[in-house]
C-alpha cells in the first residue's frame, strides 16, 4: 500500500462537525439472493469524538487515496437525542434513495415508457434520474399497473429489474438503473480464506407469474447443452405483465452469457469500485454488489458478493404427455386478483379451464369443462379411459343426426368419491 494516502477524508459544508469525526463506516449492502431488481441504499455511521458539536442535516465526503479523490453521495443524517452525554456519539445517514420510501401514486399520463414513468417518480422525490439510456426505457405501459400498496422505491426496482440491472444513487446524488458494467481494476486482497463460488453462464431469462407458475422463458439451448441451464427468474413484474413477450428479449440481450465468481474481497482498493461492477482478482472476474469504506483503518475495507449459489437452474425438459396449446395469466395487483385461462389438448381430449383467485381473500372459483372425444364405427359398447372425476357426464353421439343424454348424475349413476366412468361396475347404461 503507498504511503500517499490520505486518511483524514474531507467533509464539504460541515464546518468543525468534520473535525470531530472519530471514524466512519460507509457501506452499500445487497440482500443475499438478490442478483438483479434491487434498489438499495449507500449509509453510514460516524463515530464523534465530541458530542457538543452541532451535526448537519447532511453530508458529503470526499476522500483521497493517492491523490485521486473518491467522491460519495450525499448522506441525510439522522436526528440525535438532545439528552447531555459525555460518551462518545454515534450518528447514521442515507443516501437520497430514502426518498424513495413514500407510497407510490399513479401520477403519470397514459400510455407511458418505463422511461418515464422512472422520470415522473423522481420528479415527485426530488432526485434527478441520470439518464434513460437503459433496457426497456422504451416498454410502453397502457394501464395503471399498481397502485399505493407498493412504493416508489418497489416500482423503480421493478423497472430496474427489466432493463436487466439494478437502481442506485449514485456519487453526484442522481438515480442511476442500468446493468452491470466491468472495471479495469485488479484487486489486490490482503487475505484469501474465502473460496470462489461460480456463477453461469447466465443462459435465459424467467418473466415468471406466481404462484400459478406461468412462464415466459427464452433460454439459450445451444449454450445449456454445454453447460447447464442458469436461467434468471424474475417474478411477478408488474411493469411488464402486459407484454412480457416484447420485454424479455431486452433483459435476455443484457444478461445473455454473464459467467462471474462470488467472493469477499478485503482490500483498501474498495474505495475505487462501483456497485454492480465486475473487477478482477487472480485471474477471476469477480461481482461487486456491496462495499464497505472504513475510515482510518483501510485494511478494514472490503468488497464482496453476495455468494449467490445458483440464479436459477434448470433441468433438461422431460417428455410430456400432455401439451399445453396455452397458458395465459393476468396479474391486477390494482383489483386483487390473477385471472389464469389455459387449453391443453391430449389425444382423446379437449380441456378449457378458467380460474381466479382473490389475493386479498385468497378466495378461488374455477370453471372446468372436459370434452372426451372417441372416433367409432360399428359399436355395442363404448368405453372411456383416461376419464378424470367429474360432476357431469353427458353422452353426445353425432353423425346424420345428433343424440345426446345426461348419463350422470341420476337415480342409479352418480358422481361419488370412488366412482369413475371407466370403473368396473359404472356401466354406461
Amino acid at each position: 500500500m503507498s504511503n500517499d494516502i490520505t486518511l483524514k477524508p474531507k467533509i464539504e459544508n460541515v464546518g468543525d462537525f468534520g473535525e470531530a469525526i472519530e471514524d466512519i463506516e460507509v457501506l452499500f449492502k445487497t440482500q443475499k439472493g438478490s442478483f438483479i431488481g434491487t434498489f438499495n441504499s449507500w449509509n453510514i455511521t460516524l463515530n464523534l469524538n465530541d458530542n457538543s458539536v452541532e451535526i448537519p442535516e447532511t453530508i458529503k465526503p470526499l476522500f483521497k487515496i493517492n491523490g485521486n479523490p473518491i467522491k460519495m453521495p450525499t448522506f441525510l443524517l439522522t436526528p440525535t437525542s438532545d439528552e447531555e452525554t459525555t460518551e462518545d456519539v454515534i450518528v447514521k445517514g442515507y443516501d437520497k434513495s430514502i426518498l424513495f420510501d413514500d407510497p407510490f401514486e399513479w401520477t403519470q399520463t397514459l400510455p407511458c415508457t418505463a422511461g418515464q414513468l422512472a422520470q415522473n417518480i423522481c420528479n415527485k422525490v426530488g432526485v434527478q434520474l441520470k439518464d434513460t439510456n437503459f433496457a426497456n426505457s422504451d416498454f410502453i405501459i397502457y394501464r395503471q399497473m399498481v397502485d399505493s400498496k407498493r412504493n416508489n422505491r418497489e416500482v423503480i426496482a421493478m423497472i430496474a429489474a427489466i432493463a436487466g440491472g439494478n437502481a442506485f444513487i449514485n456519487e453526484d446524488d442522481k438515480l442511476e438503473i442500468r446493468s452491470f458494467i466491468e472495471l479495469d481494476l485488479d484487486i489486490q486482497e490482503y487475505f484469501s480464506s474465502e473460496k470462489f463460488v461460480k456463477i453461469g453462464p447466465i443462459t435465459g431469462v424467467n418473466l415468471a407469474r406466481e404462484p400459478i407458475k406461468d412462464y415466459k422463458i427464452l433460454n439459450d439451448v445451444d449454450l445449456s447443452d454445454l453447460y447447464k441451464s442458469c436461467i434468471v427468474k424474475i417474478t411477478n413484474n408488474l411493469i411488464v405483465d402486459d407484454n412480457r413477450e416484447l420485454a424479455i428479449q431486452g433483459i435476455y440481450n443484457k444478461l445473455h452469457g454473464l459467467e462471474f465468481f462470488c467472493k469477499k474481497i478485503e482490500t483498501h482498493k474498495a474505495f475505487f469500485t462501483k456497485p454492480f461492477s465486475f473487477i478482477q482478482n487472480r485471474n477471476h472476474k469477480v461481482l461487486v454488489d456491496t462495499i464497505c469504506l472504513k475510515y482510518p483503518t483501510l485494511i478494514d475495507s472490503y468488497i464482496s458478493s453476495n455468494q449467490l449459489t445458483a440464479i436459477e437452474s434448470t433441468a433438461k425438459n422431460k417428455s410430456i404427455k400432455q401439451r399445453i396449446i396455452n397458458a395465459e395469466a393476468k396479474v391486477n395487483e390494482v383489483e386483487g386478483t390473477i385471472k389464469l385461462i389455459t387449453s391443453e389438448i391430449t389425444e382423446h381430449e379437449d380441456k378449457i379451464a378458467n380460474l381466479e383467485i382473490d389475493v386479498n381473500s385468497i378466495k378461488q372459483s374455477v370453471s372446468d369443462i372436459v370434452d372426451y372425444k372417441r372416433e367409432v364405427q360399428n359399436f355395442t359398447e363404448l368405453h372411456l379411459t383416461d376419464a378424470g372425476k367429474a360432476d357431469i357426464l353427458k353422452f353426445e353421439i353425432k353423425g346424420n343426426k345428433t343424440y345426446e343424454s345426461n348419463l350422470f348424475p341420476r337415480a342409479n349413476l352418480f358422481s361419488s368419491n370412488n366412482l369413475y366412468p371407466n370403473m368396473r361396475g359404472s356401466e354406461l347404461i
